[in-house]
């Protein structure tokens, strides 16, 4: 497993409050600038205390095309927050947001995608934004994030028909998809058995953890292989 898909799927099980996670984010953007080949620049986008910032990027390029977009307060960066992928496969061709196009294109930036990125609660906590000069070379990445999140007849896509740090972004998404699916699960069942609520279940699961001296995920795995016995 490449250390992209291991840092995406680590970040799902992290808490939300954890130290760790802002080390994690910031290793995901030199991890997908170092190996994600039609990518030529990349950054995370938060929101603290009512306003965006960039949390991390990979270079001046990014920070002034995130700029643009929370000056006006919209773009895929921002949309992506809401939880599902955003793409611009052509920035010049978008009618959607006029400024962001006009500043991509001053950049030489022709192609952009926003991805949602979560921790254990499963809320999006940050957008991984991803730009490329190259919209071509963009498009089957493009293609293959957008059917994970909305994947026909349950066949999640695994990134197979990519090849290097692309098919590697794709299988660490899948796979921080997956282990959150899971850990949401194991917490819907601890609220429904015990009759707790959210916040609480959060809070038995990681007692399991500690006291097991496992992952939040292995607990949950846990938990639901006892569940089903």
């Amino acid at each position: 497993m490449s250390e992209l898909v291991e840092t995406l799927a680590e970040l799902a099980c992290l808490p939300d409050g954890s130290a760790q996670v802002q080390a994690c984010l910031h290793r995901i953007v030199d991890l997908v600038t170092a190996v994600v080949e039609p990518v030529d620049s990349a950054s995370i986008t938060v929101s603290r205390s009512g306003q965006w910032v960039t949390l991390a990027s990979s270079d001046a390029l990014a920070l002034d095309l995130d700029a643009e977009q929370y000056t006006q307060a919209d773009g895929p960066s921002l949309q992506a927050l809401d939880g599902e992928p955003v793409a611009v496969p052509e920035t010049g061709a978008t009618d959607q947001w006029p400024q962001f196009r006009q500043k991509a294109r001053s950049l030489g930036l022709y192609a952009a995608l926003s991805v949602p990125l979560f921790a254990l609660r499963g809320v999006p906590l940050a957008s991984l934004n991803l730009y490329a000069r190259d919209p071509a070379a963009m498009r089957p990445l493009i293609a293959e994030v957008l059917a994970l999140y909305d994947p026909p007849e349950q066949a999640r896509s695994r990134g197979e028909a990519l090849p290097g740090g692309a098919g590697q972004l794709v299988q660490g998404l899948a796979a921080a998809l997956e282990v959150n699916a899971e850990i949401q699960h194991a917490l819907g069942m601890l609220i429904g058995s015990r009759r707790i609520k959210a916040d609480q279940a959060y809070l038995v699961l990681q007692g399991i953890a500690e006291g097991e001296r496992s992952s939040l995920h292995a607990a949950a795995r846990t938990l639901l292989e006892r569940h089903e016995a």
